[in-house]
């Protein structure tokens, strides 16, 4: 199964207190190669603009951070950015987060997890046009067990 995670997933998993959160048990997948998430450099250099600027984020220890993007690394797959086709259009709609429709795209993904509301507004377009769904991780977890 092809995925694309978006970085609010991986931060809900870095930030839940939980052990059993739905954003850790899609890490947890993940990891243990029972799915496949592709993402591509500028996805990654989200994540870290993001640990570097959010305050809730300044909390937690640097290493751990370092440790957690050094698994990413190793964990996810990668997409060239060059490999990815531009549209214009997407990026007028949904700014930034157009090339993780563009590597759902490219790959054939199944599914794209997120919470971003922009990209979730455009699930049933992708669903109809690309056959992909976007789901949240409760969703996808839910669909997953089935």
């Amino acid at each position: 199964m092809k995925i694309v995670t978006d970085s609010n997933v991986f931060f809900r998993a870095i930030l839940g207190r939980k052990f059993g959160t739905a954003s850790k048990m899609v890490m947890q997948l993940i990891r243990e190669g029972r799915v496949t998430s592709y993402t591509c450099d500028a996805l990654m250099g989200e994540i870290g603009r993001i640990i570097k600027s959010d305050p809730k984020l300044s909390k937690i220890d640097p290493v751990y951070f370092r440790q957690f993007l050094d698994d990413l690394d190793n964990w996810l797959s990668y997409v060239p950015m060059k490999d990815l086709e531009h549209d214009q259009k997407m990026l007028n709609r949904i700014g930034n987060d157009w090339y993780i429709i563009a590597i759902a795209r490219s790959i054939g993904a199944d599914f794209i997890i997120t919470y971003d509301k922009d990209l979730i507004s455009m699930k049933g377009e992708l669903k109809n046009h690309d056959y992909i769904d976007i789901l949240t991780s409760e969703e996808f977890i839910e669909k997953y067990k089935k």
